[in-house]
């Protein structure tokens, strides 16, 4: 894994961490309907599958210079 690379990992992370405080202060007060769950829903959603990515990612990474030290997964 290149510096640029997880220097993307990182702005990945941040971004996440950005939009789930932001989706907070968006999100309270709003009336607790279909639509607004589905909407909260949906972004939780994407925030964990990019968070997976990153997550994935950096275990590559790890996993590359410990190659005896960490399990396989599939």
């Amino acid at each position: 894994m290149t510096v640029d690379q997880i220097a993307n990992v990182r702005r990945v992370l941040a971004a996440v961490a950005k939009d789930m405080k932001d989706d907070a202060t968006q999100f309270d007060g709003k009336p607790f309907n279909g639509r607004t769950v589905a909407e909260y829903f949906g972004n939780q959603g994407a925030a964990i599958a990019a968070l997976a990515r990153a997550i994935d990612a950096l275990y590559a990474h790890v996993r590359s210079g410990m190659r005896r030290a960490l399990p396989r997964v599939p």
